[in-house]
Order: structure tokens, then C-alpha cells, then sequence
């Protein structure tokens, strides 16, 4: 079966610092991948690539058949794959649920297909009954990034990229948060996870992605990649004894 997402040989130069470093994966279509690292290893920088925000100084990218690497973000959220950010971006003085329809109209020109894809979408992250009438002003930070979800979902995506989705929560927002992931899952969307969490991730995800000065150094189960003497080493710190 053909991969969902492929990336071989991807490159980011910023001036003389490279940011992604020959990056090279594929990802069948359905569950959780996550994606860890320390700070400044890459990890966003290789989001706004896949999403089209940024254009690679080298490689390919292929999404669902399709060589994207030179598409726009537009034409990629087309084709599927949508995504949050590391800083929530979410339209001021706009209502939750207008927000929502945004991305709604990404597909469908009609106010009430989008509003009715938009109501869907604010019940699946638990932000329609109270909330879907509110100004965005008036959000927490865990709403603002459950709208965040909520309006990415509207966009029909195949592949859902969430960027430190959990950055910022307390324990409890956490679970709430994980919960939703899990969910999320049961409507057929694939998702990358990027994330500071360690333990989170690890049992959050099937896979584990690592990567470390713009490098992949780490592709597997999330036991093999705990175990791996170069996570270990740039991720963790100390040795593979003392994390065993």
C-alpha cells in the first residue's frame, strides 16, 4: 500500500544555519506518530515544510500520490493535510463558531455547509453548547487551542499536523486534551504529533519520530526509540543504563 505521506532527502537552510537536515520517512495512512526533540532541533521548522508555509531548499515531498514540495499551503490543505501551530492562531473579535467555519469554507462556498461542518467539528473538541457563541477574546488558552483543532478538522483533513498542542496545560487539561487525540483517531484522520512531553508521547503514540540539530536520528516503537542510545544521549541526557 502506497505511503499517506513520503519525505525523502528534505532540506532547510536559514543563511548559513541549516534547519532540516536530509530528513527521510513515510507514513502509512492511520493511528498517531509522534515527533520529539529537544528545542531548536527542527521539529516546527519541518511542519511549515510538509505544510507548504515554507519551501525546502532540497528534497521531495509526496502527500497522498501527489509530489507537493512546491505546492502553496493552500493547495495542500486541499489535497488533506491541515495543521495547528506552535502559537495558537485563532481570529480575534470573530465568534468560535465563525472561526470554526473558516476553514469550512476551505472547501465549500455555502454558509450552511460550512456552518453545519463547522457545528460538527466544535461538538468533537466540546466547544459547541456554551461556547460556539462566543467571542474569541473570552477563550483560555486550552479553548483557543481546541478551537485551534476545531477548525483545522473543518478542513477535511486526511493528515492532521498538531504543533505542542498540549504546551501551556495543567494535568488535568492534559488528559482532556489526550482524550480528544485519541479520538480524533476514530474519524479515519492520521495525525504527527509534535511534543515536549516525553512520557505523553510515548504513550500516545505507535511511532516516534526523533530529531535532533535538523537530523532524523530516531525512527520507531516508542520502546525501541526510549531505548535508543542517541535519543538517550541529545534528548533525554545521561546514559541508557540510568533510563532503562
Amino acid at each position: 500500500m502506497a505511503a499517506l505521506l513520503e519525505v525523502e532527502g528534505l532540506n532547510k537552510w536559514f543563511g548559513g544555519l541549516q534547519a532540516v537536515s536530509n530528513v527521510s520517512f513515510a507514513i502509512q495512512e492511520g493511528g498517531i506518530v509522534g515527533l520529539i526533540g529537544p528545542n531548536g532541533a527542527g521539529k516546527s521548522t519541518l511542519f511549515d515544510l510538509l505544510s507548504g508555509v515554507q519551501r525546502s531548499t532540497a528534497g521531495r515531498v509526496r502527500f497522498r500520490g501527489h509530489d507537493v514540495t512546491d505546492w502553496s499551503a493552500h493547495r495542500i490543505a486541499v489535497l488533506g493535510m491541515s495543521r495547528t501551530f506552535q502559537k495558537v492562531r485563532v481570529f480575534p473579535g470573530m465568534t468560535v463558531l465563525a472561526n470554526a467555519m473558516v476553514g469550512a469554507f476551505l472547501h465549500t462556498a455555502n454558509p450552511a455547509e460550512a456552518r453545519a461542518r463547522a457545528e460538527e467539528a466544535l461538538k468533537m473538541v466540546d466547544l459547541y453548547d456554551e461556547m460556539r457563541d462566543r467571542s474569541t477574546r473570552s477563550l483560555t488558552l486550552v479553548d483557543r487551542k481546541r478551537l485551534e483543532m476545531a477548525r483545522a478538522l473543518c478542513t477535511r483533513p486526511s493528515l492532521l499536523l498538531l504543533d505542542e498542542v498540549l504546551a501551556g496545560l495543567n494535568r488535568q487539561e492534559i488528559t482532556v486534551a489526550l482524550d480528544l487525540i485519541r479520538r480524533l483517531t476514530q474519524t479515519g484522520v492520521t495525525l504527527i504529533v509534535v511534543e515536549h512531553l516525553l512520557r505523553v508521547i510515548m504513550e500516545l503514540s505507535q511511532r516516534v519520530l526523533v530529531m535532533d540539530y535538523g537530523q532524523l536520528i530516531a525512527d520507531g516503537t516508542p520502546e525501541k526509540v526510549r531505548r535508543n542510545p542517541k535519543v538517550i544521549k541529545a534528548y533525554i541526557g545521561g546514559t541508557e543504563e540510568s533510563h532503562a
